[in-house]
């Protein structure tokens, strides 16, 4: 009885399942500056056609080179780290 209810429950879910494209608010608001149509039903390569030409192409977090960010943050990290500040009496002694 417990497999039968699975099964037709997974059924259910395979007849119901849609697929559908959600665009990022940001690149709603990019393509609408652009004056690009913002309720067509574009297929995959006019929509890989339009990231490449917006300011996000190769900006997301899946084109990031982890190992080439965390070298970045450690070269960043040497400007930024507050640690050396002197506390110091007079201007002189600075």
């Amino acid at each position: 009885m417990i497999q039968r209810c699975a099964s037709t429950s997974l059924t259910k879910r395979v007849m119901l399942f849609e697929e559908y494209i959600v665009y990022h608010h940001k690149f709603l608001t990019w393509m609408k500056t652009n004056g690009i149509d913002t309720e067509k039903n574009y297929t995959q390569e006019e929509i890989n056609h339009l990231v490449e030409q917006s300011p996000y192409y190769k900006a997301t977090a899946n084109d990031v080179d982890w190992l080439m960010k965390v070298s970045m943050q450690g070269e960043i990290q040497k400007w930024v780290d507050h640690s050396h500040i002197c506390y110091c009496e007079s201007s002189e002694q600075c």
